[in-house]
């Protein structure tokens, strides 16, 4: 199967732009499918990434080279990213262009001398400044403003997107559940109400999530509080990852609860017109498997017999 590029990457086939203020940080995302599974390497202005990269600890590839993360914007990351995917059966190649916004040169503030001023001339000069910044702060304001309604409509279009009902009946069997997880119905039944939730200390983050500890009343009937991992975005109006945790939600619903798996245990989404989106999970108390194996490696018992494997 060719690959192809899936709708939450902020990369596309016909070209994308993205801009970014200077010093923020941002990312460029290159999610991808196909089988077998396809190879990705990325070029900056038509030159492999590898030497950007290479002894460069402001950029880095993650989830398989599907991410390439920047911790700061600098102008030199300006241009031309060309994210290179392909397998024996095709290849494709979708791009973003990055602009950085800003000026990197200092700005030197003007001394204004005052010795040889008329009186008048101060006073007037004030009330000029006062004029120009009241004037300032207005605009502000409305500019701010503005940017928050445009914000809530595309969190109400996520909501719209996350509350819908779902087609379950159309899933493919020849597809993985990552590449369904938007025609994924969400179940009512895990919703938990904010006033239910006590957050507490941070126990871990990435580049764009964070995890919580928390604890829940009323959990699966319990009067007594349940401990758990609450996990968010870490920018609540990022569009492209609140969807990523809103398909994660669905999926982890759709797949139920193992043995094996940490499992949901419910989701706060009320809110999520306002980007938040809490999706609650067992507490592992020890950690993650591969830091506990290592801790415990000197108490390890193999019990594998080589006559009998």
């Amino acid at each position: 199967m060719a690959p192809w590029v899936l709708s939450n990457s902020n990369v596309s086939l016909e070209g994308t732009e993205i801009i970014v203020k200077l010093f923020y940080p941002f990312f460029i995302a290159c999610y991808v499918k196909g089988r077998p599974k396809p190879k990705i390497t990325w070029l900056k202005d038509g030159e492999n990434i590898d030497e950007i990269i290479e002894n460069n600890d402001e950029v880095s590839l993650r989830y398989d080279n599907q991410i390439l993360d920047f911790k700061f914007a600098t102008k030199k990351y300006e241009g031309k990213y060309e994210c290179n995917v392909e397998n024996r059966v095709g290849h494709i190649q979708p791009f973003a262009n990055v602009i950085i916004k800003g000026e990197e040169n200092d700005h030197r503030s003007s001394k204004l001398g005052l010795s040889d001023m008329n009186l008048v001339i101060i006073i007037s000069v004030s009330f000029t400044i006062i004029v120009i910044i009241l004037f300032s702060f207005v605009i502000i304001l409305v500019i701010r403003n503005n940017k928050r309604k445009n914000i809530r409509n595309d969190m109400l279009q996520l909501e719209l997107f996350f509350l819908r009902e779902g087609k379950v009946g159309k899933l493919n069997k020849e597809c993985t559940i990552e590449e369904q997880a938007e025609i994924l119905p969400y179940d009512n039944a895990f919703e938990v109400k904010r006033e239910n939730i006590t957050l507490g200390k941070q126990l871990g983050a990435g580049a764009f999530g964070r995890v919580l500890l928390a604890q829940v009343k009323g959990l699966n009937g319990k009067e007594s509080p349940t401990r758990v991992a609450l996990k968010m975005c870490k920018f609540g109006h990022d569009k492209v990852h609140l969807r990523a945790l809103i398909m994660e939600l669905k999926i982890m619903i759709h797949l139920g609860k193992h043995l094996n798996i940490v499992n949901l245990l419910g989701a706060h989404t009320s809110n999520i017109d306002k980007g938040e989106l809490w999706i609650l999970v067992e507490y592992c108390k020890y950690g993650n498997l591969l830091k506990f194996i290592q801790r415990a490696k000197a108490q390890f018992i193999n019990q594998i017999d080589p006559v009998t494997m």
